[in-house]
This record gives structure tokens, sequence and C-alpha cells, in this order.
């Protein structure tokens, strides 16, 4: 009744995935990991997960209505919205997750302006997911979060770091280090250490954070048709959605405000975080790190800069 999902929507991050599913597979996960890809990825994609062992399941790219609008006319480019980057408008269809419902339904839920194509379930009831980014690297096991009390109404993540130390442009004015949550974790007692793994600190959830925007790289949720049939509402109809920088971290910390868990940092490490909050990050506690931005095969070895402890990581598995 568990299970991790992952999306993918270009061949660009097909290394990601492989090497999410190898990490997965060398932890030792009990659980299965369901790769939803999109129509529009080239079959020799889907044929390199399906050589890879991996579960493939088609989902339908949910593209919001007044997205498909464009910009300039009809030789525009197609209406993005507030999103930072091109690379986020894929991440809507992220939400699939929550159509991975445990009742006695066959999805055909019915809901009033919202095209029926974007309406297709994932196929295997499930009460529980992992919903994981393509990008993450899996350094130790993730399953006892499928443990958590977690109410069903809810969903966990690790906050977003918001300190805006590289000082993106883009940036919305309240993400500064005042308002980061990581700010205020008490610090490592040997950080950026190689000590030994230690267990986790318990499962209980953090103090809310000051600003509450969670990372959702990594999202532990309960899926629920009806509460998919109200994101796409929201996703297709709401005012708020074009508006939106990182659209499905921005509308899930929205939806679930006063709602989420707030995970501890060594669950979705980000991996800037390790020179960013050197006082909290510390390497032995790691359970996943997450490469936003550049991605670690992308990068040539030898030129990885402040990133290199972390890029090394995931070229160790690779190789």
């Amino acid at each position: 009744k568990n299970a991790y999902l992952t999306l993918l929507t270009r061949g660009s991050y097909l290394p990601g995935v492989i090497i999410l599913a190898h990490s997965l597979r060398k932890v030792g996960t009990r659980y299965p990991l369901i790769v939803a890809v999109t129509p529009s990825l080239p079959k020799a994609c889907v044929d390199v997960l399906v050589a890879e062992g991996l579960r493939v399941e088609v989902v339908a790219a949910i593209v919001p209505v007044w997205a498909t609008e464009k910009e300039g006319g009809k030789d525009g480019k197609r209406n993005r919205g507030a999103m930072v980057a091109d690379r986020f408008e894929d991440t809507w269809t992220k939400l699939v997750a929550f159509s991975h419902d445990d009742d006695d339904n066959d999805g055909a839920t019915t809901i009033p302006m919202i095209p029926r194509r974007s309406m297709i379930p994932l196929t295997s009831p499930l009460q529980r997911i992992l919903l994981l980014d393509a990008d993450l690297l899996l350094l130790h096991p993730l399953d006892p979060l499928f443990t958590l009390p977690l109410p069903s109404t809810h969903i966990a993540a690790t906050p977003a770091c918001i300190c805006n130390l590289d000082s993106q442009p883009w940036a919305p004015i309240f993400w500064t280090p005042s308002n980061c949550a990581f700010t205020h974790y008490p610090p490592s007692p040997h950080p950026l250490s190689h000590h030994p793994h230690h267990p986790p600190p318990p499962l209980t959830p953090l103090p809310p954070p000051p600003t509450p925007t969670l990372n959702s790289g990594l999202l532990l949720l309960h899926p629920s048709l009806p509460l998919f049939s109200s994101l796409l509402t929201t996703i297709h109809t709401s005012p708020l959605s074009p508006t939106l920088q990182f659209p499905d971290q921005d509308l899930l910390s929205d939806v679930f405000r006063g709602k989420w868990w707030p995970l501890g940092w060594m669950w979705n490490a980000v991996k800037t975080m390790r020179y960013w909050h050197p006082g909290v990050w510390r390497d032995g506690s790691v359970r996943v790190v997450h490469y936003i931005v550049e991605k670690p095969w992308e990068v040539r070895r030898g030129e990885e800069g402040e990133d290199a402890v972390t890029v090394g990581w995931w070229w160790r598995e690779w190789e």
C-alpha cells in the first residue's frame, strides 16, 4: 500500500532517474518505485527504464488552461506565468501522485471546466506515496517516513531554504536568511564531519518555519481523488495559479498551509545547504541529497566548484 513515485517528462533527466532507482535498491527499500512518464517522453527513454526493471506508468501532462494561451499572439511562446524557468512547467504534472487513490473507484471523477485528458489516474491504488524528484540521491533508507503518524489531510516535507544568498533577482522579497527555517536550526555537533552515520532524530514535527514554504523535492502524501480534483481546479481556474514561481511547490505550500509536517533537513538535503548552512549540515546525517539547479550529470569532473563533495557522491554511484 506504499510506494515511491517520480516523474520523468524529458530525456535530459533520465540519468537522474536511473541513479535514484539504483540508490533506492542499494539502501534496501521495501517499497516499489513507480516512474510516471508523459506521452512526450521518447520511446528510447522508456525502453531504458523498462530495461532497468522499473515500473513505468503513462500519465497525461497537466497543462493549465491559461498556459495554452500564447504570449504575443499565435507566434509567441506559451504563457508560463510567473514561473522562474521553463523547466518548471512540467512540475504541475507531479501532482498526479494525488490521483493514486485507495478508494474503490475507477477514477472517473467529473470536474467542471477541467479537460478530461488531465484526469488519467495512476493505475494502482495506494495509501501513501513518497513523491521524489528525479535529481535526488539516497544515502540511507527513507522507508521510516511511511510510518509517520500523518493525518490523511496532511503532507510531510522539509522546509525550503529561502536564504537567497546568491541574490537571485527573481526571489520574493521575503526570501532572506532571517526568514529561512534553517537559520533557526540548532547547530550540529560535528558539522561537515564524516563520522559514521547516526540514526536520524525522532520523527516528530519541527516547529513551523518563520515563513511556511516547503520544498517539494520530497513529499509524503495520501492519495485522494477529491483532493486531486480540487488541485486541478485551482491550477486551471484560480487567479493565484499564474503568479506562482515554483508551480507545484508554491501551490502545495498554500493549499496545505497549517497542514504540512516539517521534516528535518537531512531527509531532503539541498546541496547548497552544505555551504549556506555549514553549522547545520553534517555529511554523516544526510539521508537524501537534492541536486537543485545544475545537475551532477551535467557537470564535468573537476569542475564541480563548491558542490564537489556532493556531486562526487552522485558520480561514485554512476561509475
